[in-house]
């Protein structure tokens, strides 16, 4: 059986620091390395992620 899922997961970030961060892999903080890791793991398996700019 083959599922196919198309939803959103909205994910709300405390600055504009924060994301720029997900955007830019240069501007990550070294101590983070390892969470941005496991969430560029986790991207790859969703298949497609956008990220926007909430008002």
């Amino acid at each position: 059986m083959r599922w196919k899922i198309n939803g959103s997961v909205i994910v709300e970030i405390g600055s504009k620091m924060v994301y720029n961060w997900c955007l830019n892999k240069d501007m990550r903080p070294w101590s983070l390395q390892t969470t941005f890791s496991d969430i560029e793991r986790k991207i790859e398996q969703v298949g497609s992620v956008v990220f926007s700019m909430a008002d």
